[in-house]
């Protein structure tokens, strides 16, 4: 995790940005602001890199928008995905891609059309309900069904792009968020650096009917809020890609605490100037 945060840093002092917004280009744009800011979507694991941006550089990452999973501090004892399962059955797939890398890597491979449908699904076009609770397999679900509908939220010519893309590549690289090396890493960085909190503003959307977890609730009982104090949390309609799933009322939310946020801003800084002006 640290050595994505580095890179983002890396591309940022690149292209002589001095602060972000983890969060989406689009809506920087159409709110037109005075001093637009460099940002960037994120979603599940793409959130928690920013989540991690914003805590160790609060200097260049001057807000952060999280999407669906909440910040999960590292301030208690590591936690390995394998204690969580019985409470979280949902999970279990990650024990799949953690201990099976080269099994999961080839399933996934084998056909990616069938993959990218079988994980991009809506609450209107769900999976079925043995879906990601296997150790063993992360399709297993779904051999009941020759053909996977395709996925909800993507035109043909768009799901023909991202399974395009991921034949390039494939899958394997992506799994690395899922090894437990890697998160016993990311947890161990941040204990040597001893801060665990989020000090900037942070936007967190968590989706009503996500399969995997109830995540508002899991920030309640990760106690998020604690740990950043400048936190707004908003709940919407939608599985686990709510924000592609209802985009316009995501994107909404968005524009409307980034309006704030950027009033919040002018405020400080007209109150600013008139106390060095006394």
């Amino acid at each position: 995790m640290g050595d994505m945060v580095g890179d983002l840093v890396c591309v940022l002092e690149h292209a002589n940005v001095s602060s972000a917004i983890c969060m989406g280009y689009v809506i920087s744009s159409l709110l037109k602001l005075e001093n637009p800011l460099t940002s960037s979507c994120r979603h599940d694991w793409g959130s928690q890199i920013c989540y991690e941006a914003a805590r160790m550089r609060p200097d260049l990452f001057t807000a952060v928008v999280g999407v669906v999973v909440p910040y999960i501090s590292a301030a208690g004892p590591f936690v390995p995905i394998k204690h969580l399962v019985t409470v979280l059955p949902k999970l279990t797939y990650q024990l799949f891609f953690d201990s099976k890398l080269n099994a999961a890597t080839a399933e996934l491979d084998r056909d990616i059309r069938r993959t990218v449908r079988a994980t991009l699904r809506t609450v209107d076009s769900p999976p079925p309900d043995a879906y990601l609770q296997s150790a063993d397999s992360f399709l297993a679900a779904w051999d009941d069904i020759d053909e996977i509908p395709r996925v909800p939220f993507l035109s043909p010519e768009e799901e023909d792009y991202f399974v395009e893309q991921y034949g390039f590549q494939g899958f394997r690289n992506t799994l690395q968020f899922y090894m437990t090396e890697n998160r016993h890493a990311a947890w161990e960085l941040a204990q040597k650096q001893g801060n665990f909190t989020i000090s900037v503003p942070a936007l967190a959307v968590y989706p009503l009917n996500d399969p995997v977890a109830d995540w508002k609730l899991a920030a309640h009982l990760l106690k998020t809020a604690e740990f950043v104090p400048e936190l707004t949390t908003e709940v919407l309609t939608g599985a686990h890609w709510v924000h592609l799933e209802n985009h316009v009322e995501f994107n909404t939310i968005v524009r409307g605490w980034l309006r704030k946020l950027h009033g919040d801003q002018l405020k400080r800084e007209v109150e600013v100037r008139i106390s060095d002006e006394l």
